[in-house]
Order: C-alpha cells, then sequence, then structure tokens
C-alpha cells in the first residue's frame, strides 16, 4: 500500500524528484517531516524552480525484501529518488546509502551535512541511477525529524529547484559494505555495539548458541547492529566512492 503521490512542476525543464517517507511502517519520522515540507509547497511557500518533486509521505511494504510493482513504478518514472528512513534500534546515527556513484549521487550527498556515506550494492541499483537511502536517525527523535527534513531541503537547493543558500557542508566518511550478517542460528551480540563502532581484525562480533563464533576478519565498522533479519553490516573505510 502507498499513500496519495502529490507533484509539483515547474515550467522550466529540469530533474524529475521523487521523495519517499516511511517504505515500512515502523518507521513514522521520515513521514512527519515528508508531510512538513510538502505542506509548504501546497501552501506555494516553496515553489520549484524548474522540473518537478513529488512526494508518497506512507510507502508501507508487506515485505522488506521487496518493493510493490506499483511503488516500483514511480521509482522507474524519476530521475532522482530519496528515500527517507529511520531506525527502530537506540543511538543510530544518520547516514547515506548509495548504490551507484553517478555525479548526481556524489552532489546531494555532499549536500546533506550527514557524515557517513554509505556505499551498498543492493536492488535499488537497478530502480534508477540516483538512488540515495537516508536513514535520518532513531525514529520518533526531534533530532531524526531535523534531519529528514534539512535533507529534503538541502537536496532540493542543491539541484537548484529551490532559492536559498546551502549549509556548509560536514567532513564525510566514506564507507563500503563489505559483509551482511544475517541471523541464520541463535546467539547473542558479543556485546552491546552501535552503528558506526570501529571493531578491530580477531575481535569477536557473535557468540552462537551452538559455542561458534563469528570473527572480524579486518578492522572495520559495524552498521545497523541487531535488526529484524541481520546481526549487523559490516563495512571498511574508503578514501571516496
Amino acid at each position: 500500500m502507498i499513500s496519495k503521490k502529490y507533484t509539483f512542476k515547474s515550467e522550466k525543464n529540469g530533474p524529475s524528484v521523487l521523495i519517499l517517507g516511511s517504505i515500512y511502517n515502523d518507521e513514522q519520522t521520515p513521514t512527519k517531516a515528508v508531510y512538513m515540507v510538502l505542506e509548504k509547497f501546497a501552501s506555494k511557500s516553496l515553489t520549484p524552480l524548474k522540473g518537478s518533486v513529488s512526494f508518497i509521505p506512507v510507502c508501507e511494504q508487506n515485505c522488506k525484501q521487496q518493493l510493490n510493482s506499483e511503488l516500483i513504478e514511480h521509482i522507474n518514472n524519476a530521475d532522482i529518488i530519496l528515500d527517507l528512513r529511520s531506525a527502530t534500534i537506540s543511538a543510530s546515527q544518520p547516514f547515506i546509502l548509495v548504490g551507484n556513484s553517478d555525479e548526481t549521487t556524489k552532489k546531494i550527498s555532499s549536500a546533506l551535512n550527514i557524515k557517513y556515506l554509505v556505499k551498498h550494492s543492493l536492488p535499488t541499483d537497478s530502480l534508477a541511477k540516483s538512488y540515495l537511502i537516508i536513514n535520518c536517525g532513531e525514529d520518533n527523535s526531534d533530532q531524526t525529524l531535523q534531519t529528514a527534513y534539512y535533507s529534503i531541503l538541502s537536496a532540493l537547493l542543491c539541484l537548484d529547484m529551490l532559492q536559498g543558500y546551502p549549509s556548509q557542508p560536514v567532513k564525510q566518511t566514506f564507507i563500503n559494505i563489505n559483509k551482511i550478517y544475517t541471523k541464520s542460528k541463535g546467539g547473542t551480540l558479543a556485546q552491546s555495539f552501535n552503528s558506526f563502532d570501529k571493531v578491530s581484525k580477531g575481535e569477536t562480533l557473535v557468540n552462537y548458541i551452538d559455542g561458534t563464533c563469528e570473527i572480524c576478519q579486518n578492522d572495520a565498522y559495524i552498521i545497523l547492529p541487531q535488526t529484524d533479519n541481520e546481526w549487523f553490516y559490516l563495512g571498511t573505510a574508503a578514501d571516496n566512492f
């Protein structure tokens, strides 16, 4: 199920931007941020200077492994997608998840003032050239709401689709995801990890109930520990994308 799609167009040619909120029904904060920006466009406080911007505030999926066909159609019709997410785990720091490293994706990522930029190889790669998943932090947090709200505005500003002055960019940390540790059998994390904690080669990551364990093979970063189906993602530092 997806909520109504709202589109605002300029008479001047430009990119088609699609902004998604709450891909899954346990993510409430992105939807609030999308509605906040949407209301400004509806009241004409904001107007696209070129191209078009579309909003789908609610994109609830029945399955976390696959997007539904209706949503995929909207994605395929857009040039640039901002997919806003939030995390149900505590102490979750904002980060940008990208697949393709095209120039538009790089430009938007550098404008969002989010420290961590994570490169992945997930199914979204084939859906659109410039697809950014923006995990804005822990759900139901005022800070997460602000991050989501200003990420939308900053992206549109850097694309020259709004009038205004972009904020000063932050120094970003680039990370390549190397492995996803799925919960294939019972166990517990070796310690209480937070996203972007650094782990060292040889360090124990997971202790399984059968007596075996997962050992870190290289110095790395832990990303999103203890989600529904995964223990965590593991990534290594990179100079850039």
